[in-house]
């Protein structure tokens, strides 16, 4: 290969810290043309248009102006027509075939069904939008210009998904025999875009005759290192191994180790062992330091190097115990290198729908903010599949911990096909997320996916067990969420209930709960029309972008009745954040019986109308505000009775220090209710929970505020402030017979007792 002489459309990758299994030498794929073809005749239609990696086609259509924006009002039902055709991306290469030398076509994530050829000469098909494509182009590389084409096959919609999106979007008729992004076929947090794409990294890589086709690190605290190698040669042969360790993130005198191997042609494995000596750990931020190792990795055959890779990874240990004074079998309390963690958690849904729109920037701004707003765990959504690999090298290097779940989401009446094919297909798709994320210290958990009947789904479920067991042994993995002990807490918002059944709560995790709000001024004005600004006037479309109006319009009374936008956003964001409060404090004080939460939902794939605390914009909401004071390591709490108090009114409540952290502290804690101020002196062991020996009691000012506040006894450092509106209630519970039909129907739909 001529480096540097693929015009226009590649650059040298090596300084991206992002990809794993990182050559300084591949060269990334950026741009395409992109043709659409006619599925009958095969013909080509209309002229080429730029094509952007990653990316998807939506966007790419959008960027030209061959559509409108999606996003825009009612748009998004405007794009639904280009699965009804394949599309060509086609490109050209200068290239030139060295003797000796190998090149190889790596796609990281295509979206969803391809050919690709080159020189008019097939290299592969391929369906299955999350695993890797791996394929050698040696034999197909004339000297000179190189023409690549990737054919992307249109989904065409099936009688069942018509009628799914009839009687309720998102359903699983039509879409159960893929692994599509499940969302994207229309959810309630997402419209219907059933995109298509090379949504992650394309590159071409130039080899020896021996190429790296993976590296697993698996570590333990002592310092030991087992290095499993994945190797393909094209012959019989020795090589060596040169690996050279060292701090990613921290300094550390690098480790140089060499190894001898026995090759035979074609694919082989080995196993290597080494050690470390005093190793710094991995912890997430708020224990500790989220301390990385780098590993540079050559292979050499002949005496000369072949292929080099990078590659990051951690020494943690995680496990999981038994719930104390609760069931047995609920293995729910996490401790990560010895030490228990209260999983203060988030469920993450992908950035954007349209995976052109996704940039690096955009998730480590997210993880950065979910970070600074106390969260400690993201439950990664099966209903929308893995995301690029930047989001997971973000959360390893801010010490946020990852549940990672299959792309498998609300498939509960028929069940996934249990043909051959779609067992292959689980099979593949689930090893190429598993080798993908393997190595990131961050990912604590894997999870057949989301709402699934267990029983329906047991074949699929069984092949993804069998593929972590083989392939990433030590990490846990539950079959579906909920699971034993494991809640998804919708009594609350789709039963109409009120706050009172998030403080009943038995189960020690709660991966799922939530209320809507709207998000900020700027989103509204940026994708509805203006004449649509008021919800109660335009309501269609608001429930296009995803609003639950009934629901919102009774949780919305806990606040009062809004007389205009700016009111509506507020005092909707202002219920939210008085639930996500009194839910997480609730549960926070219950330690360990309660392990941890995961609140729906921390971000948004679009401009929606939603229960996420940070808009599509990337604007906070009042409850990510609220996060800041609740969902910190150490939080000083009220519990009080959940009613509405007016000025004047008396209130009484008891004071609570809830510490996450391994040290302990002498704390000064003041309240605040008006003109009133008391003191307190107390003191906090590690990792504890603390009742103070005095309550706060007093007439109700107005506003109807309580401010607390908890200061290191030296009077140095304020350790937690908090904050409560008293006059934000909801009085109207749940009727019994709705909540024993809504407990009766998560029964059918995923096999098993809540």
């Amino acid at each position: 290969m001529k480096r540097g002489l693929i015009i226009l459309i590649v650059f040298f990758a090596g300084n991206s810290a992002e990809a794993r299994l990182n050559r300084d030498t591949s060269l990334q794929i950026l741009d395409f043309q992109v043709v659409k073809v006619d599925k009958k005749s095969g013909g080509e239609l209309d002229g080429s248009f730029p094509g952007k990696v990653p990316g998807d086609l939506i966007s790419d259509l959008a960027a030209t102006g061959m559509v409108k924006h999606p996003y825009y009002g009612f748009n998004s039902k405007d794009v639904l027509w280009i699965n009804d055709y394949d599309w060509t991306y086609r490109t050209s290469l200068e290239l030139s075939p060295e003797s000796g030398r190998r090149t190889f076509l790596l796609a990281r994530g295509i979206d969803y069904e391809c050919e690709i050829s080159l020189n008019a000469k097939h290299v592969a098909d391929h369906i299955g939008m999350y695993s890797w494509i791996l394929n050698e182009l040696t034999s197909h590389i004339e000297d000179g210009e190189n023409v690549l084409q990737i054919k992307l096959v249109g989904q065409q919609d099936k009688p069942a998904e018509k009628l799914s999106e009839i009687i309720f979007p998102g359903l699983e008729f039509g879409r159960r025999a893929t692994l599509k992004q499940p969302m994207g076929y229309g959810w309630n947090i997402a419209p219907r875009l059933k995109a298509m794409g090379i949504w992650d990294r394309l590159e071409v890589i130039e080899t020896g005759p021996v190429i790296i086709k993976d590296v697993f690190f698996i570590t333990k605290n002592s310092g030991e290192a087992e290095v499993e190698l994945l190797l393909n040669s094209d012959r019989d042969g020795t090589a060596k191994i040169e690996m050279n360790i060292s701090g990613e993130n921290f300094k550390t005198a690098p480790i140089n180790e060499v190894f001898d191997l026995n090759l035979k042609k074609g694919d082989s494995s080995h196993k290597l062992f080494l050690k470390i000596s005093d190793p710094k750990l991995w912890w997430t931020w708020d224990l500790g330091e989220p301390n990385l190792y780098k590993a540079s990795v050559r292979v050499l055959m002949d005496g000369a190097e072949s292929d080099s890779v990078k590659e990051t990874f951690g020494f943690r240990e995680i496990e999981w115990e038994h719930n104390p004074g609760i069931n047995s079998e609920w293995e729910w309390v996490l401790r990560i290198n010895g030490k228990r963690l209260f999983l203060r958690g988030t469920n993450w849904v992908p950035v954007d729908s349209l995976a052109g729109n996704i940039t690096t920037e955009r998730y480590y701004d997210l993880v950065e903010k979910a970070q600074k707003a106390g969260i400690n765990l993201f439950r990664v959504w099966g209903g929308g599949g893995r995301e690029r690999e930047e989001y997971y090298d973000a959360c390893d290097r801010e010490g946020i911990l990852v549940w990672q779940e299959f792309p498998f989401a609300c498939v509960y009446l028929i069940g996934y096909p249990k043909t051959e094919e779609f067992m292959a297909l689980t099979r593949q798709e689930s090893e190429g997320m598993i080798r993908l994320l393997r190595n990131h210290p961050s990912l604590a958990l894997w999870c057949g996916g989301n709402e699934l009947n267990v029983y329906r789904n047991s074949h699929v479920i069984d092949v993804m067990a069998r593929t972590v067991a083989e392939l990433n042994p030590g990490r846990r993995f539950i079959k579906s969420s909920p699971w034993p002990g494991d809640d998804l807490n919708w009594i609350v918002w789709h039963a109409f209930a009120n706050l009172n059944e998030y403080l009943i709560e038995v189960d020690p995790m709660i991966s799922e709960f939530g209320v809507q709000s709207l998000p900020s001024r700027e989103v509204i004005e940026e994708y509805f029309p203006e004449h649509a600004h008021d919800p109660k006037a335009a309501r269609e479309l608001w429930h296009h972008h995803s609003m639950e109006g009934m629901k919102l319009r009774k949780y919305l009374r806990a606040a009062g009745q809004p007389e205009s936008l700016d009111q509506y956003i507020f005092m909707t964001q202002t219920v939210q954040a008085h639930f996500y409060k009194r839910a997480m404090e609730n549960w926070r004080r219950q330690k360990y019986t309660v392990s941890g939460y995961a609140f729906w939902k921390f971000n948004s794939p679009w401009p929606s109308i939603s229960k996420n605390v940070v808009d599509y914009r990337g604007n906070p909401k009042l409850a990510y505000d609220m996060l800041l004071e609740s969902n910190q390591p150490v939080l000083v709490m009220a519990l009080f009775d959940d009613k509405k108090y007016e000025p004047g009114d008396r209130f009484k409540g008891d004071i609570y220090l809830v510490n996450d952290l391994h040290d302990g502290f002498s704390v000064i804690v003041k309240a605040h209710l008006g003109d009133l101020t008391k003191t307190y002196t107390s003191s906090i062991e590690p990792d504890s929970v603390t009742k103070m020996a005095y309550e706060i009691s007093g007439a109700v000012p107005d506003p109807p505020v309580l401010f607390l506040e908890a200061i290191n006894a030296d009077g140095a450092e304020v350790l937690a402030k908090n904050h409560y509106r008293l006059d934000v209630h909801d009085p109207v519970k749940i009727n019994p017979v709705i909540k024993l039909a809504m407990r009766v129907h998560q029964r059918m739909l995923t096999g098993r007792w809540p």
